[in-house]
């Protein structure tokens, strides 16, 4: 979103600021340039983001936030006109966007999981499932066999020094990634792997 209007929602809240001045640091590192636009709310009757708006632009509202109050606010004042929201990982099942604000405003957040039922490989895994569990699979039961292919690839490709080569490991995965760094010379692996789902047409989907 380089070219577009980016506002971003901050609050009195001192989880939401850590997240805006993370946000902050990190687009200054990508961008070069400061980010101008940042509204915090206060209530719904003294906030408004549409004065950020740029009409003819795509306006991008940031808000890293799971404040309820903060969320509604936004949502009530958002207005019409081209306006996709970013929220946090909090925002897969809250309860506080409506299925409709959703669509309207095409939400995205970050997530480490994504189930795409229409993967037909997915389907046949499903299908298999069923017929040796006679149950049907949740969430944790793909997550589980992710991490158990994952590694089970690695001993097959790299052998018992696969954890030197976690990034080069190859196989296909049906909920979850792995993207390792090592966070220090005497510290093991993090797996910084990350999507951004977005909405669209009331189908949720990975941005590329």
């Amino acid at each position: 979103h380089g070219k577009d209007n980016i506002v971003v929602i901050d609050s009195k809240n001192i989880d939401d600021r850590r997240s805006v001045d993370a946000f902050r640091e990190e687009w200054k590192k990508l961008s070069g340039d400061s980010l101008r636009n940042i509204v915090v709310v206060g209530d719904a009757a003294s906030f408004n983001v549409k004065d950020k708006f740029i009409a003819g632009k795509k306006n991008i509202v940031v808000a890293p936030t799971s404040d309820k109050k903060v969320i509604g606010t936004l949502f009530k004042n958002l207005g019409e006109g081209d306006i996709t929201v970013y929220g946090n990982e909090n925002w897969d099942d809250l309860d506080a966007i409506s299925v409709s604000n959703r669509n309207k405003y095409k939400v995205h957040f970050p997530s480490t999981t994504f189930i795409n039922y229409d993967d037909p490989g997915l389907q046949r895994w499903v299908e298999a499932y069923r017929k040796l569990y006679k149950s049907e699979p949740g969430k944790f039961s793909l997550i589980g066999y992710d991490v158990m292919k994952f590694y089970g690839a690695g001993l097959l490709q790299f052998g018992r020094s696969f954890p030197n080569h976690l990034n080069e490991i190859n196989t296909r995965l049906y909920a979850n990634g792995f993207d390792f760094f090592k966070t220090s010379n005497e510290s093991g692996f993090e797996n910084q792997y990350v999507m951004i789902i977005g909405t669209d047409n009331y189908e949720l989907s990975i941005e590329n």
